[in-house]
């Protein structure tokens, strides 16, 4: 699709082609709201299942795992709470609604160790009316995300020189 002409600039730069690789983000799992089972979860819950699924991978890197090469996290409540900029109480409600939908486990440690969260392995059940960002096979069957391809552009060049 072509870009609109734009008579009018905002005061702030805008974001341009090359950028998106340079930011740091998280990934939030699109299932969260495409699932029937967890469209309901408020966001404050969602998000702190996403920052429990980024320091998941921190943890797998650092060999944080049981017997059974099951990983563990560790996140105080807290800590994510200051992470959230949000207060602890709403944190310890996101957590109960992660353990109600079963998408987290707490393992107790004693008096003054920090708990243990075991993240679920979910299968996502998609809603096939929900229409946001929508996940498209590709033809040849290698992953994707959600509607791009992972192809990186091929010329990051302005065509036009315009702008």
């Amino acid at each position: 699709m072509r870009a609109a002409t734009m008579k009018e600039r905002p005061s702030f730069p805008l974001m341009r082609q090359t950028d998106v690789q340079t930011i740091y983000h998280m990934q939030m799992p699109r299932w969260l709201f495409s699932d029937p089972r967890y469209a309901g979860m408020g966001l404050e819950a969602k998000v702190a299942y996403t920052f429990l699924l980024n320091r998941f991978q921190l943890s797998r890197r650092n060999g944080w795992v049981n017997d059974l090469g099951e990983v563990f996290v560790i996140f105080p409540r807290k800590e994510l709470a200051r992470e959230l900029r949000i207060c602890e109480q709403k944190v310890t409600a996101a957590f109960r609604t992660l353990k109600e939908l079963d998408l987290i486990w707490e393992k107790r440690c004693g008096r003054g160790d920090a708990n243990q969260i075991y993240l679920a392995t979910v299968t996502p059940q998609d809603d096939p009316e929900y229409t946001s960002a929508p996940f498209v096979p590709p033809e040849d069957g290698t992953p994707r995300t959600a509607g791009y391809g992972r192809q990186e552009p091929q010329n990051l060049r302005f065509k036009n020189r315009n702008i």
